[in-house]
Order: structure tokens, then sequence, then C-alpha cells
């Protein structure tokens, strides 16, 4: 059985959390650092690295050189951690078309996903796309803002 490679194209204890739950699923973590996360602890936890150009977060949004280095190591996927590229629909459609796995939800079910839109719109959107929901409680009451009250000693 070979083994799978995951590249994790995010930095610090989110990237951490996803080599420990990804090494516990058999897989073989490759991180990704820029000139100043060389010391860091997700560099020293990966069982392989890639040092990439450029400082600070900048240096992690490169999605055309993030899949080319993916599909150079011989990666299965790519899992992008939280935020910046995870949200990115063009970087999801980037790694599928060159036959990398994106590890988040597909950019198609993004839009019934989006944590900020009222649950109305969630549910509209479920009717016309393949999402799944579960059945929760309903939407909270408006907001009541109260005043603090004194306690007498």
């Amino acid at each position: 059985m070979t083994t799978r490679r995951l590249l994790i194209v995010n930095r610090g204890e989110v990237a951490v959390r996803i080599m420990r739950t990804a090494a516990e699923l058999g897989f073989h973590t490759v991180a990704m650092h820029s000139d100043d996360d060389a010391a860091s602890l997700h560099v020293a936890r990966a069982d392989s690295v890639l040092s990439i150009p450029g400082r600070g977060a900048a240096a992690y949004l490169d999605a055309g050189a993030i899949v080319d280095a993916a599909l150079r190591e011989g990666c299965w996927g790519v899992h992008p951690g939280y935020g910046f590229l995870a949200e990115q629909a063009r970087f999801g459609a980037a790694c599928e078309s060159a036959g990398l796995v994106f590890v988040v939800p597909r950019p198609r079910n993004w839009p019934c996903s989006a944590t900020s839109l009222p649950p109305t719109t969630w549910r509209a959107n479920a009717r016309c796309r393949p999402c799944l929901l579960l059945q929760g409680s309903p939407p909270p009451a408006p907001w009541r803002i109260f005043a603090p009250r004194r306690v007498r000693a």
C-alpha cells in the first residue's frame, strides 16, 4: 500500500492539528514554510518540508506555486487549513483540475454553507443545490441588550 501524501498549506497551530489528524489517518504530511516560519512547530512536526519564498501570511497565497509544489512532491491532496485559500473557489478548482483532492467542501457547495448567510438563505439554497442540512432549532430571537444591574451588598 502506498502512503498518500498531503500538502498542508497553513502554518502554526492550525497546521499542527491537521498534521496530527492526517498522521492518525495514515497520511504522509508535507508542510510549507515561508522564510520567517522555518523554525515553526508545524515545520518540525511534518514528515516532509517545502520552503516557499516570501515572508508572513502573504507567502502562502500563491495558488499556482502551491499546486505546482503539490504535484512536484507527489501529493494526493491539498489541505488549505482555514481562511485564506480555503475560501477561494478558484484555488479549489485549480487543485481539482490538476488532479489533486482539495480537502475542504467542494466549491460548488460553498454558497449554501456560508456561515455569514441568514438561515432563510441556507434553506433557499438547499432547495436548488445538493447540500446536506440538518434540522436544528429555529433562528434565535433578535439580540437584546440589557443594562448591567447594580447589586446592593
